[in-house]
């Protein structure tokens, strides 16, 4: 007969036995950290190229069209343009009541006119001026960190 005090309680699963290459020191069950930082790294790249298409797209005067400086001009006499801001030698605004299709235009200053602004304030032209953005050259600086951590990785 069995004795019923048996020492050591019931009889547990033996462990699988550890792979021979393996340091028994590690714990096989520990995080990942090789692979949780690919996925993090990956998906901060994600985020940040997301942010900066996002930025890119929703620019100011990208949805308006280009147009020649004569035809400002000739809107301008007409009396036709609401707003215009100017950055650097571009100034991008909004018709009031539509040319071609489109509300918002874009046009390239050929050369320094002083004239222009005076010509906007007579006509009633809400008029801003901006400062004019970095450009690639903002995005490679921002981007740099980034770009040393994954080429250094």
């Amino acid at each position: 007969m069995e004795d019923k005090h048996q020492r050591g309680g019931p009889k547990l699963p033996a462990r699988p036995p550890r792979k021979s290459n393996e340091d028994p020191e590690k714990r096989p069950d520990g995080p990942n950290w090789k692979k949780n930082s690919k996925t993090i790294a990956f998906w901060l790249v994600f985020l940040l190229i997301v942010f900066i298409a996002l930025r890119y797209l929703s620019a100011p005067g990208g949805e308006g069209s280009d147009v020649s400086y004569t035809q400002l001009l000739k809107q301008l006499d007409q009396g036709n343009i609401d707003k215009a801001t100017f950055v650097d030698r571009e100034v991008r605004g909004e018709f009031k009541s539509a040319v071609d299709g489109k509300k918002r235009f874009v046009v390239r200053i050929p050369f320094a006119d002083t004239d222009l602004v005076d010509k906007m304030e007579e006509k009633g032209v809400e008029i801003r001026a901006e400062k004019s953005d970095d450009g690639w050259v903002g995005y490679l600086i921002t981007l740099a960190p980034f770009l040393l951590i994954i080429l250094l990785w």
